[in-house]
Protein backbone atom coordinates (compact mmCIF):
# COMPACT_ATOMS: atom_id res chain seq x y z
CA UNK A 1 0.00 0.00 0.00
CA UNK A 2 1.00 3.89 -0.56
CA UNK A 3 1.77 5.89 2.09
CA UNK A 4 -0.54 8.38 3.34
CA UNK A 5 1.94 11.77 2.45
CA UNK A 6 2.12 10.27 -0.81
CA UNK A 7 -1.76 9.32 -1.97
CA UNK A 8 -4.49 7.69 -0.17
CA UNK A 9 -3.81 3.76 -0.59
CA UNK A 10 -6.37 1.58 -3.32
CA UNK A 11 -7.04 -0.84 -0.55
CA UNK A 12 -9.01 1.11 2.09
CA UNK A 13 -11.81 1.94 -0.63
CA UNK A 14 -14.71 2.51 0.49
CA UNK A 15 -18.12 1.62 -1.75
CA UNK A 16 -19.08 4.81 -3.23
CA UNK A 17 -21.71 7.00 -1.52
CA UNK A 18 -25.33 7.06 -2.85
CA UNK A 19 -25.72 10.98 -4.17
CA UNK A 20 -29.03 10.58 -3.06
CA UNK A 21 -28.62 10.33 0.68
CA UNK A 22 -25.58 12.91 0.48
CA UNK A 23 -26.24 16.29 0.66
CA UNK A 24 -22.61 17.22 0.60
CA UNK A 25 -22.61 16.32 -3.10
CA UNK A 26 -24.83 19.46 -3.92
CA UNK A 27 -21.70 21.12 -3.84
CA UNK A 28 -19.91 18.94 -6.00
CA UNK A 29 -23.45 19.15 -8.43
CA UNK A 30 -23.48 23.31 -8.66
CA UNK A 31 -19.14 23.06 -9.00
CA UNK A 32 -19.34 21.00 -12.25
CA UNK A 33 -19.29 22.85 -15.59
CA UNK A 34 -18.13 26.35 -16.66
CA UNK A 35 -19.01 29.40 -15.45
CA UNK A 36 -22.65 29.85 -17.79
CA UNK A 37 -23.63 26.64 -15.49
CA UNK A 38 -22.35 28.31 -12.11
CA UNK A 39 -24.15 31.60 -13.81
CA UNK A 40 -27.78 29.56 -14.36
CA UNK A 41 -27.65 27.59 -10.43
CA UNK A 42 -27.09 30.99 -9.49
CA UNK A 43 -30.09 32.70 -11.20
CA UNK A 44 -32.30 29.63 -9.46
CA UNK A 45 -30.65 29.91 -6.64
CA UNK A 46 -32.07 33.78 -6.51
CA UNK A 47 -35.39 32.70 -7.47
CA UNK A 48 -35.91 30.27 -5.49
CA UNK A 49 -34.60 32.78 -2.34
CA UNK A 50 -36.96 35.09 -3.52
CA UNK A 51 -40.20 32.73 -3.83
CA UNK A 52 -42.42 32.57 -0.83
CA UNK A 53 -43.89 29.58 -2.90
CA UNK A 54 -40.43 27.94 -2.51
CA UNK A 55 -39.03 28.83 0.66
CA UNK A 56 -43.18 27.88 2.16
CA UNK A 57 -41.94 24.30 0.32
CA UNK A 58 -39.36 23.82 2.95
CA UNK A 59 -42.39 23.44 5.22
CA UNK A 60 -43.14 19.46 6.29
CA UNK A 61 -41.10 16.08 5.95
CA UNK A 62 -42.96 14.58 2.55
CA UNK A 63 -41.44 13.51 -0.41
CA UNK A 64 -41.82 16.93 -1.89
CA UNK A 65 -40.70 19.34 0.90
CA UNK A 66 -37.41 16.61 1.35
CA UNK A 67 -36.79 17.52 -2.37
CA UNK A 68 -37.04 21.59 -1.31
CA UNK A 69 -35.11 21.00 1.11
CA UNK A 70 -32.29 19.56 -1.40
CA UNK A 71 -33.39 22.35 -3.65
CA UNK A 72 -32.76 24.67 -1.24
CA UNK A 73 -28.76 23.13 -0.60
CA UNK A 74 -28.15 23.15 -4.09
CA UNK A 75 -29.20 26.57 -3.97
CA UNK A 76 -26.88 27.90 -1.14
CA UNK A 77 -23.45 26.41 -3.00
CA UNK A 78 -24.82 27.64 -6.12
CA UNK A 79 -24.87 31.23 -4.71
CA UNK A 80 -21.56 30.81 -2.87
CA UNK A 81 -20.06 29.97 -6.08
CA UNK A 82 -21.04 33.23 -7.91
CA UNK A 83 -20.16 35.30 -5.00
CA UNK A 84 -23.90 36.07 -3.66
CA UNK A 85 -23.29 35.84 0.10
CA UNK A 86 -26.51 37.47 0.51
CA UNK A 87 -28.98 34.79 -1.25
CA UNK A 88 -26.90 32.26 0.16
CA UNK A 89 -27.32 33.73 3.85
CA UNK A 90 -30.91 34.46 2.84
CA UNK A 91 -31.42 29.89 2.21
CA UNK A 92 -29.22 29.18 5.15
CA UNK A 93 -31.78 30.96 7.20
CA UNK A 94 -34.39 29.54 5.73
CA UNK A 95 -33.08 26.07 6.40
CA UNK A 96 -32.02 26.97 9.74
CA UNK A 97 -35.70 28.03 10.35
CA UNK A 98 -36.80 24.63 9.12
CA UNK A 99 -34.46 22.73 10.71
CA UNK A 100 -33.17 24.50 13.72
CA UNK A 101 -29.57 26.18 14.10
CA UNK A 102 -28.49 23.22 16.08
CA UNK A 103 -29.16 20.62 13.40
CA UNK A 104 -25.81 19.21 11.60
CA UNK A 105 -27.74 19.37 8.03
CA UNK A 106 -28.14 23.47 8.58
CA UNK A 107 -24.97 24.03 10.83
CA UNK A 108 -22.78 22.36 7.88
CA UNK A 109 -24.68 25.21 5.85
CA UNK A 110 -23.57 28.05 8.15
CA UNK A 111 -20.46 27.06 8.37
CA UNK A 112 -20.29 26.95 4.27
CA UNK A 113 -21.76 30.26 4.36
CA UNK A 114 -19.30 31.74 7.13
CA UNK A 115 -16.51 30.32 5.03
CA UNK A 116 -17.68 32.35 2.04
CA UNK A 117 -17.23 35.61 4.00
CA UNK A 118 -14.04 37.40 3.34
CA UNK A 119 -11.95 36.48 6.46
CA UNK A 120 -14.01 33.56 7.52
CA UNK A 121 -12.14 30.91 6.76
CA UNK A 122 -10.88 30.66 10.70
CA UNK A 123 -14.00 30.93 12.20
CA UNK A 124 -15.65 28.12 9.67
CA UNK A 125 -13.05 25.82 10.79
CA UNK A 126 -13.25 25.95 14.47
CA UNK A 127 -17.20 25.30 13.35
CA UNK A 128 -16.11 22.52 11.21
CA UNK A 129 -14.11 21.26 14.00
CA UNK A 130 -16.87 21.08 16.82
CA UNK A 131 -18.68 19.60 14.45
CA UNK A 132 -16.06 17.20 13.31
CA UNK A 133 -15.94 16.29 17.31
CA UNK A 134 -18.96 14.68 16.86
CA UNK A 135 -19.77 13.92 13.58
CA UNK A 136 -16.08 12.24 12.39
CA UNK A 137 -17.67 10.32 9.50
CA UNK A 138 -19.67 13.37 7.68
CA UNK A 139 -17.95 13.72 4.03
CA UNK A 140 -19.39 16.96 3.70
CA UNK A 141 -17.85 18.38 6.30
CA UNK A 142 -14.06 16.50 5.99
CA UNK A 143 -14.56 18.04 2.44
CA UNK A 144 -15.07 21.58 3.69
CA UNK A 145 -12.35 21.11 6.21
CA UNK A 146 -10.17 21.23 2.84
CA UNK A 147 -11.87 23.64 1.29
CA UNK A 148 -11.03 26.06 4.66
CA UNK A 149 -7.51 24.74 4.57
CA UNK A 150 -7.06 26.07 0.81
CA UNK A 151 -9.24 29.42 2.12
CA UNK A 152 -6.29 30.00 4.46
CA UNK A 153 -3.37 29.36 2.03
CA UNK A 154 -2.32 26.44 3.91
CA UNK A 155 -1.80 23.72 0.39
CA UNK A 156 -0.26 21.06 2.59
CA UNK A 157 -3.30 21.04 5.43
CA UNK A 158 -5.40 20.75 2.48
CA UNK A 159 -3.61 17.68 0.83
CA UNK A 160 -3.40 16.10 4.50
CA UNK A 161 -6.93 16.27 4.81
CA UNK A 162 -8.07 15.08 1.53
CA UNK A 163 -5.87 12.45 1.40
CA UNK A 164 -7.17 11.22 4.72
CA UNK A 165 -10.62 11.91 3.51
CA UNK A 166 -9.65 9.32 0.60
CA UNK A 167 -8.57 7.00 2.98
CA UNK A 168 -11.98 6.66 3.92
CA UNK A 169 -14.38 7.69 0.17
CA UNK A 170 -11.97 6.87 -2.05
CA UNK A 171 -14.48 6.29 -4.76
CA UNK A 172 -15.18 9.97 -4.72
CA UNK A 173 -13.62 11.09 -7.83
CA UNK A 174 -14.15 14.61 -7.50
CA UNK A 175 -11.88 14.32 -4.16
CA UNK A 176 -9.56 12.65 -6.34
CA UNK A 177 -9.68 15.87 -9.09
CA UNK A 178 -9.28 18.80 -6.68
CA UNK A 179 -6.16 16.54 -4.86
CA UNK A 180 -4.27 15.79 -8.07
CA UNK A 181 -5.29 19.60 -8.87
CA UNK A 182 -3.30 20.06 -5.65
CA UNK A 183 -0.56 18.07 -6.43
CA UNK A 184 -0.06 19.82 -10.05
CA UNK A 185 0.27 23.34 -8.52
CA UNK A 186 2.87 21.92 -6.37
CA UNK A 187 4.63 20.52 -9.18
CA UNK A 188 4.26 17.03 -7.77
CA UNK A 189 3.32 15.77 -11.44
CA UNK A 190 3.75 11.72 -10.71
CA UNK A 191 1.45 11.63 -7.77
CA UNK A 192 -1.30 13.97 -9.50
CA UNK A 193 -0.81 11.64 -12.33
CA UNK A 194 -2.10 8.54 -9.63
CA UNK A 195 -4.53 11.18 -8.70
CA UNK A 196 -5.90 12.00 -12.17
CA UNK A 197 -6.36 8.34 -12.79
CA UNK A 198 -8.51 7.18 -10.24
CA UNK A 199 -10.89 10.13 -11.91
CA UNK A 200 -9.97 8.47 -15.53
CA UNK A 201 -11.87 5.41 -13.84
CA UNK A 202 -14.84 7.06 -12.84
CA UNK A 203 -15.07 9.12 -16.16
CA UNK A 204 -13.93 7.73 -19.06
CA UNK A 205 -15.11 9.57 -21.33
CA UNK A 206 -14.43 12.78 -19.72
CA UNK A 207 -12.63 15.08 -22.07
CA UNK A 208 -11.64 17.28 -19.27
CA UNK A 209 -9.98 14.78 -17.02
CA UNK A 210 -8.48 13.68 -20.54
CA UNK A 211 -6.71 16.89 -21.32
CA UNK A 212 -5.74 17.30 -17.52
CA UNK A 213 -3.35 13.78 -18.08
CA UNK A 214 -2.09 15.09 -21.27
CA UNK A 215 -1.52 18.11 -19.35
CA UNK A 216 0.61 16.75 -16.37
CA UNK A 217 2.39 14.00 -19.12
CA UNK A 218 3.15 16.58 -21.72
CA UNK A 219 4.74 18.53 -18.59
CA UNK A 220 6.70 15.46 -17.12
CA UNK A 221 8.45 15.07 -20.25
CA UNK A 222 10.34 12.48 -21.88
CA UNK A 223 9.57 10.42 -25.34
CA UNK A 224 6.80 8.01 -23.60
CA UNK A 225 4.84 10.50 -21.73
CA UNK A 226 4.99 12.66 -24.48
CA UNK A 227 2.91 9.62 -26.33
CA UNK A 228 0.90 9.22 -23.91
CA UNK A 229 -0.31 12.81 -23.44
CA UNK A 230 -0.80 12.88 -27.58
CA UNK A 231 -3.44 9.99 -27.02
CA UNK A 232 -4.98 11.83 -24.10
CA UNK A 233 -5.59 14.54 -26.34
CA UNK A 234 -6.59 12.60 -28.72
CA UNK A 235 -9.29 11.43 -26.54
CA UNK A 236 -10.17 14.89 -25.49
CA UNK A 237 -10.72 15.78 -29.04
CA UNK A 238 -12.41 12.84 -30.24
CA UNK A 239 -15.18 13.27 -26.82
CA UNK A 240 -15.92 17.07 -27.70
CA UNK A 241 -16.43 16.59 -31.64
CA UNK A 242 -13.36 18.54 -32.27
CA UNK A 243 -14.49 21.65 -30.28
CA UNK A 244 -11.65 21.02 -27.16
CA UNK A 245 -9.41 24.39 -28.57
CA UNK A 246 -6.63 23.67 -25.64
CA UNK A 247 -6.38 19.45 -26.74
CA UNK A 248 -5.73 20.55 -30.62
CA UNK A 249 -3.41 22.94 -29.96
CA UNK A 250 -1.64 20.42 -27.33
CA UNK A 251 -1.56 17.35 -29.83
CA UNK A 252 0.12 19.90 -32.22
CA UNK A 253 2.95 20.66 -30.04
CA UNK A 254 3.28 16.63 -28.75
CA UNK A 255 3.97 15.65 -32.54
CA UNK A 256 6.35 18.53 -32.64
CA UNK A 257 8.06 17.55 -29.71
CA UNK A 258 8.27 13.85 -30.99
CA UNK A 259 9.68 15.10 -34.21
CA UNK A 260 12.45 17.22 -32.68
CA UNK A 261 13.32 13.70 -30.45
CA UNK A 262 13.40 11.77 -33.47
CA UNK A 263 15.37 14.49 -35.39
CA UNK A 264 18.09 14.57 -32.39
CA UNK A 265 18.54 10.80 -32.67
CA UNK A 266 19.24 11.43 -36.50
CA UNK A 267 16.11 8.92 -37.33
CA UNK A 268 13.04 10.04 -39.46
CA UNK A 269 9.32 10.16 -38.01
CA UNK A 270 7.64 7.59 -39.35
CA UNK A 271 4.63 7.67 -36.95
CA UNK A 272 2.40 8.80 -40.10
CA UNK A 273 -0.94 8.46 -37.42
CA UNK A 274 0.78 11.00 -35.33
CA UNK A 275 1.40 13.51 -38.12
CA UNK A 276 -1.95 12.95 -39.75
CA UNK A 277 -3.58 13.78 -36.02
CA UNK A 278 -1.60 17.45 -35.96
CA UNK A 279 -2.96 18.00 -39.75
CA UNK A 280 -6.50 17.55 -39.03
CA UNK A 281 -5.77 19.71 -35.44
CA UNK A 282 -4.24 22.15 -37.65
CA UNK A 283 -6.85 22.03 -40.60
CA UNK A 284 -9.92 22.48 -37.49
CA UNK A 285 -7.88 25.30 -35.80
CA UNK A 286 -7.96 27.39 -38.67
CA UNK A 287 -11.73 26.82 -39.40
CA UNK A 288 -12.74 27.59 -35.82
CA UNK A 289 -10.83 30.61 -35.88
CA UNK A 290 -11.88 31.48 -39.79
CA UNK A 291 -15.71 30.76 -38.54
CA UNK A 292 -15.47 32.81 -34.48
CA UNK A 293 -12.41 35.11 -34.65
CA UNK A 294 -11.24 35.90 -38.20
CA UNK A 295 -9.08 38.92 -36.95
CA UNK A 296 -6.81 36.14 -35.42
CA UNK A 297 -6.27 33.95 -38.02
CA UNK A 298 -3.40 35.98 -40.17
CA UNK A 299 -1.80 35.70 -36.34
CA UNK A 300 -2.32 31.96 -35.93
CA UNK A 301 -1.78 30.99 -39.42
CA UNK A 302 2.14 31.37 -39.64
CA UNK A 303 2.00 29.94 -35.95
CA UNK A 304 0.73 26.54 -36.55
CA UNK A 305 2.83 26.85 -39.95
CA UNK A 306 5.82 27.30 -38.07
CA UNK A 307 4.91 24.41 -35.01
CA UNK A 308 4.31 21.56 -37.99
CA UNK A 309 8.22 22.46 -39.23
CA UNK A 310 11.24 20.88 -37.47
Amino acid sequence: SRARSVVPTRARRAPRASRDDAPAHAAQQTRRGGGKEIASWARAAKAFANSSTSLASLRGSGARAREAHARCERAVYAALDYGDAETAEKLCEALEGRFGTTSIRARALRAATTLGKEGGAAEARKMLDEMLEENKGEARLRKMRVACAKSEGDVPGAVAALTEYLEDFGADDEAWLELGKLYAERCEYEKALFCYEEVLCARPFDPNSHRRMGEVLYTMGGEENIRDAKHHFAAAIDFTNGKDIRALYAVILCVKKLRIMSSKRGEEFKDNGALELADAATERLLQRYASDNETLLSIVRPLLKEAAQV
